[in-house]
C-alpha cells in the first residue's frame, strides 16, 4: 500500500524529467497499472515475490494529464501482467475483466489528452481470454476503439509441450493460446490509419524449462507452422531461455536443459527466423502497404532505418537518406526475416535520387537513368512521353509529379 502512494506521488513529482532525456518529445511513456501476477505458479517467474497491488485509475490518469501536459504524446499502459484484469479484483485467483470500468478508464485518457498519437499496451494473459471470452471480448473491443494502431498484446505462452506446461505450472494450453489468438485477430487484424493492424498478439517462448525435450522445439515450430496455415497474424515472436533465479521452483532443477539443447535452441530460433517471421510479416505489411509516420533514426550508406513510435515497431530501411527525427511515410517493396525494406510515398520525381527510382519495382537502372534525363515532367504522361517509356502502371502508385 505504502509503495504504491509512493509511486503515484512521485509520477507526478518527477514527471519532468522526461524533458531531458534525448530523443524527447519522441518518446514512449510507460504508464504503470498493476504489479503482480494473480496466477504466480510458473516455475521460473519472480511474480510470485511481488507484493500485488493496483493503481487506482485516477492516480493513472492524473499522471497521463501531467505528462501531456508536459509534452508527451505517445504511451504504453505498461508493467502488468494482464491488462485485461486492471481494475479487477486480484485477491481472486481467477479474476474476471470488467468491461465498462476499462471503457471509461479509456474514454478518461481521451478526455484529457485528446492528442495522443500512440497509446498502447504490454502484456494479456491468454487464460483470462479462455476463461472469461465474452467479458474478455468486450475489453478487446475498447482496446481496438480507444487504443492506437500496430498495437502488440504479449502473450505468456512460454511452451506448446504440454508436459512441459504441466511441469512448470504454465498458465495456458497451446489450444487455449490458439483460441486467444483467433479471437484478438477477429477482432484486431483491421489495418488502422498508420498502415499496421489495429491489435494483433504476441507469443513468448521460454526453453530450458522441466520437462523439455527434443521434441519440444518440434511442437512448438509446428505450432507456429499451424498458425500461418490458419492465416492466424502473430506480430511478434519473442524466443529467449530460461533465467534462472534463486527461490523459484526451478532453481533447484537449474541450467541443465538449457546446457543440453543449447543446439536445438538454436537450430528452432533460425527456423522460425527464416521461416516463419518472413511469412507473417508479408501477411500483416502485405506489398504496397503505406506506412505512415515512421522516425528516421539512422543512416547506413543509402539506407535509412526509421520505425513507427510504439511498443514493438518494425524496423524499417527506407531507401533514401533522411535526417534524424525526420518524419516520413513509405510504401513496402520487400522484406527481412524481422524488416522490410520501402521507399518513401509519394516519391517525388522530379527530385529523387536515382537509385531511389531505381528501387521501384519493375524500373531498373537503365529506365531510371532515362527518367532523371528528362527531368522535370508536369504529368505521369509527359514523363511517358519525354523518356519514350510506358511505365504508368509501374509508377503511379509510388510516385508524385509535383515540383
Amino acid at each position: 500500500k505504502g509503495e504504491g502512494a509512493d509511486l503515484n506521488r512521485f509520477a507526478l513529482l518527477g514527471a519532468e524529467v522526461v524533458r531531458k532525456h534525448p530523443d524527447f518529445p519522441y518518446v514512449i511513456c510507460e504508464m504503470e497499472t498493476y504489479r503482480g501476477c494473480y496466477w504466480s505458479r510458473c516455475s521460473f517467474c519472480i511474480e510470485r515475490f511481488q507484493h500485488k497491488w493496483m493503481r487506482p485509475p485516477e492516480c493513472v490518469l492524473a499522471e497521463f494529464e501531467r505528462l501531456y501536459s508536459l509534452g508527451v504524446r505517445h504511451f504504453r499502459l505498461g508493467k502488468q501482467s494482464d491488462f485485461l484484469t486492471y481494475m479487477s479484483d486480484l485477491s481472486n485467483p481467477n479474476p474476471k475483466p470488467e468491461p465498462e470500468r476499462m471503457r471509461n478508464f479509456h474514454i478518461a485518457i481521451w478526455r484529457l489528452c485528446p492528442g495522443i498519437k500512440t497509446l498502447h499496451l504490454d502484456n494479456i494473459n491468454p487464460r483470462t481470454i479462455v476463461m472469461y471470452p465474452e467479458e474478455s471480448r468486450e475489453v478487446l473491443k475498447t482496446i481496438v476503439e480507444f487504443q492506437t494502431a500496430g498495437n502488440v498484446a504479449a502473450f505468456g505462452m512460454e511452451s506448446v509441450d504440454e508436459k512441459v506446461v504441466k511441469a512448470n505450472n504454465l498458465a495456458v494450453y497451446p489450444d487455449e493460446v490458439l483460441f486467444a489468438t483467433s479471437m484478438m485477430n477477429t477482432l484486431g487484424r483491421a489495418r488502422g490509419t498508420n498502415g499496421m493492424p489495429v491489435l494483433l498478439p504476441g507469443l513468448n517462448f521460454v526453453f530450458g524449462l522441466k520437462g523439455e525435450t527434443k521434441k519440444t522445439f518440434e511442437l512448438n515450430y509446428e505450432f507456429l507452422l499451424s498458425l500461418l496455415r490458419q492465416d492466424l497474424l502473430i506480430r511478434r515472436i519473442n524466443i529467449r531461455q530460461v533465467k534462472i533465479l534463486p527461490h523459484t521452483p526451478i532453481a533447484e532443477f537449474g541450467y541443465r536443459n538449457v546446457k543440453r539443447h543449447k543446439r536445438h535452441f538454436k537450430l528452432f530460433k533460425r527456423k522460425v527466423r527464416e521461416n516463419i517471421d518472413r511469412e507473417m510479416l508479408k501477411r500483416i505489411i502485405p506489398f504496397g502497404t503505406v506506412l505512415r509516420d515512421l522516425r528516421c533514426e539512422s543512416q547506413a550508406g543509402k539506407i535509412t532505418f526509421a520505425r513507427q513510435l510504439g511498443s514493438y515497431p518494425i524496423l524499417v530501411g527506407v531507401v533514401g537518406q533522411y535526417k534524424r527525427n525526420e518524419f516520413v511515410d513509405a510504401k513496402v517493396i520487400d522484406y527481412g526475416m524481422r524488416s522490410i525494406t520501402a521507399i518513401e510515398y509519394p516519391l517525388p520525381i522530379n527530385a529523387a535520387k536515382m537509385y531511389q527510382i531505381e528501387a521501384i519495382p519493375g524500373i531498373g537502372a537503365r529506365n531510371a537513368a532515362r527518367i532523371i534525363k528528362s527531368r522535370p515532367y508536369s504529368s505521369i504522361e509527359e514523363l511517358n512521353s519525354a523518356t519514350g517509356l510506358h511505365l504508368s502502371d509501374k509508377l503511379r502508385d509510388f510516385i508524385s509529379v509535383s515540383s
